[in-house]
């Protein structure tokens, strides 16, 4: 007799959950917009990541209605929840601290001594290294591989933004452009996969 392995089965579902391609467009136009700011509206530049972080609380929501319309709720274990608290709390922890390095370096960065050079000299590559942790973090908890893909492209535009002086836009804005085209394409084919369910009062298609 066959036996089920149900922390296979909720792997798989856990995993599933971001197939619906909803947060890589959120975190794509989140990048083309902070990245524009650093390009092209200076003066926003400095308060860019406030409008998406304000957005986040109600994508969440919409989200959930979005996804669990066409495919339901799953209630995982309670070793699966305490798991992405744990996650949760690293997330905000890394994000803190990374935020904290931030200001250091830009601190140091005026100090004129010699680290203060060696700053210097990656600072236009400090934004996209910031989001790449964040974006790391997420990939490393959900263990989703084009989320390590998005990593490696904000890692290596950091270093080319570095290395060539570029605007620590540029960066964000490659990896955002990246993010919302595939997100799209996943939300497409999430919809043609999963229908939005009729109403109760509609008859269902024949």
């Amino acid at each position: 007799m066959a036996t089920i392995d149900n922390r296979s089965i909720e792997r798989t579902a856990y995993r599933s959950r971001w197939d619906d391609g909803l947060f890589d467009v959120f975190v794509g136009l989140s990048l083309l917009w902070i990245g524009a700011a650093w390009l092209w509206f200076d003066a926003m530049a400095g308060i860019a990541g406030v409008f998406p972080a304000i957005f986040v609380g109600p994508f969440v929501a919409w989200r959930t209605r979005f996804v669990e319309g066409r495919i339901g709720y799953v209630r995982f274990s309670e070793e699966r929840r305490q798991w992405e608290r744990r996650n949760l709390a690293v997330f905000v922890l890394v994000g803190t601290l990374t935020f904290i390095a931030g200001i250091l370096f830009f601190v140091a960065r005026d100090g004129g001594s010699g680290v203060a050079d060696v700053i210097d000299e990656l600072a236009p590559g400090l934004i996209a290294f910031i989001v790449a942790a964040m974006v790391g973090v997420v990939a490393i908890a959900s263990m989703v591989r084009r989320l390590f893909a998005y990593t490696l492209v904000l890692v290596v535009g950091g270093i080319l933004a570095a290395a060539y002086d570029a605007n620590p836009g540029a960066p964000l804005l490659a990896a955002g452009a990246i993010a919302a085209l595939v997100g799209t394409w996943l939300v497409w084919r999430f919809v043609g996969h999963h229908p939005r369910p009729a109403d109760e009062d509609e008859p269902l298609p024949t």
